[in-house]
């Protein structure tokens, strides 16, 4: 096997002369930072998304009570309906 002496170059087994550049490098780092930083961001659970003053309630039993919005993922069925109305809602 070949080796060039020039800086950033090798040879593949198939002896193409594969360059790697300062820019690519950084190019990749950057990409592999954006995607470790979305995937840390990310929340892999969609279905426990509380308001900060809603979760400081969740665990009392202090009768309190407090308006909220329900989303769904999926459009809501009678049951979803008489779940929320078991609940208290409307």
């Amino acid at each position: 096997m070949l080796v060039s002496k020039t800086p950033g170059t090798k040879r593949s087994s198939s002896g193409t002369i594969l360059k790697t550049t300062w820019g690519a490098r950084i190019a990749l780092l950057t990409l592999v930072a954006l995607l470790a930083a979305g995937l840390a961001l990310a929340d892999g659970n969609k279905r426990h998304k509380l308001s900060s003053d809603l979760d400081a309630l969740k665990g009392g039993h202090s009768g309190a009570t407090v308006d909220v919005i329900v989303q769904y993922d999926v459009p809501p069925t009678d049951a979803h309906h008489q779940k929320v109305r078991s609940k208290g809602g409307f």
